[in-house]
C-alpha cells in the first residue's frame, strides 16, 4: 500500500467451519503494529474506523484514511479481532504489509 493513501478493506469473517458469522451485537477491533513488535500504531474499531456493513452475513468495512498512513513506510504486522455479545473473542485477520 501507498502512504498517504485512503483506502477500504471489506471483510467477509467465517469461523473454523467456513460458516458466516454473525456480527450483530458484536464489535470489530483492528490494529497495526510494528514488524518487529510494540505498542500498536494505529487503531480502528466499530463506531471508529470500522462499519459493521451486513452483520448478519459476517461483512465488516474498515476505512484507513490518508492521515493514517501519511508518516508510516516499511512491514508492519496487523491483527483484526471479532468480540461476539458473549465478549468471546476471535482473532479473524493477522498477517503483515508494506507500508511505502
Amino acid at each position: 500500500m501507498a502512504g498517504g493513501n485512503a483506502l477500504d478493506v471489506v471483510w467477509t469473517i467465517r469461523d473454523q467451519s467456513n460458516a458466516l458469522v454473525n456480527l450483530t451485537g458484536g464489535s470489530i477491533a483492528w490494529n497495526l503494529y510494528p514488524i518487529d513488535g510494540g505498542a500498536s500504531l494505529l487503531a480502528k474499531s466499530t463506531g471508529a474506523g470500522i462499519v459493521l456493513t451486513d452483520p448478519t452475513n459476517g461483512v465488516c468495512t474498515m476505512t484507513l484514511d490518508e492521515a493514517d498512513t501519511t508518516s508510516l513506510e516499511g512491514p508492519y504486522r496487523y491483527v483484526g479481532v471479532f468480540t461476539d455479545s458473549g465478549s468471546n473473542v476471535y482473532t479473524f485477520d493477522d498477517s503483515t504489509m508494506v507500508i511505502r
